[in-house]
């Protein structure tokens, strides 16, 4: 049964039920285009503590599992590790340039959760590899274990950033750091890694204390998608299209090949890579659609992505083999 959004709005997400469930409903919300001040309420009930989840069955786990498991699983948490650093890290110049005081208390909370999921990936890691030292060298040693794509994208967002950060007011910057921040790090990367993890690891009945994590981490991802979802929507009813266009055809050809390693990369294939990119090229046409883009726009902005894509992985094969 579907349940009206409302009620998905109003009852806290359950975390101890299938993960499938928890994703579905975060679609629905998605869908609904919840106000601001309505994602405001929702977070208030929805809170959870990452330091309460036990890693204890997870780190007897994570020892008997074999290594090529550990390797990809491994790619997967470097990638969150970064990605839930830097989402704390470059949100500030998005609560700063909010347009509506709703907007900017959701943003506030939105900077809260990000903490938490940093402070949660910190446990994590200690608990699956061990002490790390110190944050800084955790965040080194997960930045060279990003795939190309992957580090490109994070150049791509530091530099919105800092354009937002420089012109405090500019709506045109704004939106494009949110385009690329809600839209396509969260709303396709975030959310499908969340989702796909979870999945496994329900399937697989390992990594107990991992699985409940990356689960609530997606329960407020679907909030901070919504709100960037309707900023996007109002940014093109007034005349900003182009902006929100532009950064797209930029950096989805990037997104949708996150998966892609230099050959003899441990934990990686082609294979999985290619079925990524697939996910993610349907996950990035239903966000398109999702903002009010017409049915054959998407598709136009789709076969460029795709097109753009091939010509980023054929330099990639390029550079491997140079």
């Amino acid at each position: 049964m579907t349940l009206r959004w409302t009620t998905l709005l109003d009852e806290p997400t359950q975390l101890t039920g299938p993960a499938k469930t928890v994703f579905r409903q975060g679609e629905e919300v998605i869908a609904s285009q919840p106000t601001a001040a309505r994602l405001f309420e929702t977070w208030e009930k929805n809170h959870w503590n990452p330091f309460e989840i036990s890693f204890e069955r997870d780190h007897a786990q994570w020892q008997r599992m074999p290594e090529w498991l550990r390797a990809r699983l491994s790619t997967v948490i470097r990638t969150f590790v970064i990605g839930e650093h830097t989402g704390l890290d470059l949100l500030s110049p998005v609560l700063a340039g909010a347009t509506t005081e709703s907007g900017l208390r959701f943003l506030a909370t939105q900077v809260a959760d990000e903490a938490r999921h940093s402070a949660y990936m910190l446990r994590l890691v200690e608990a699956l590899w061990g002490s790390m030292g110190s944050e800084s060298v955790l965040l080194s040693e997960a930045w060279e274990g990003l795939s190309p794509s992957y580090r490109r994208l994070n150049e791509i967002e530091s530099s919105l950033a800092r354009d937002t950060l420089q012109g405090p007011g500019n709506y045109d910057s704004w939106i494009r750091q949110v385009t690329m921040f809600h839209l396509v790090t969260e709303g396709m990367l975030a959310y499908f890694g969340q989702h796909s993890l979870t999945d496994a690891l329900e399937r697989s009945r390992v990594l107990p204390g991992v699985k409940l994590g990356f689960l609530a981490m997606g329960r407020d991802e679907a909030r901070h998608i919504s709100f960037g979802m309707e900023a996007i929507r109002t940014a093109m009813d007034e005349g900003r299209r182009d902006e929100v266009l532009h950064t797209l055809t930029e950096i989805l050809p990037l997104a949708i090949t996150v998966d892609y390693f230099p050959d003899g990369t441990p934990g990686a294939s082609d294979d999985d890579a290619l079925r990524t990119r697939r996910a993610l090229s349907t996950l990035a046409a239903r966000r398109l659609t999702q903002i009010g883009l017409e049915r054959p726009l998407v598709e136009s902005v789709m076969k460029d992505v795709q097109t753009q894509a091939d010509r980023h992985l054929g330099q990639l094969r390029a550079s491997d083999r140079s």
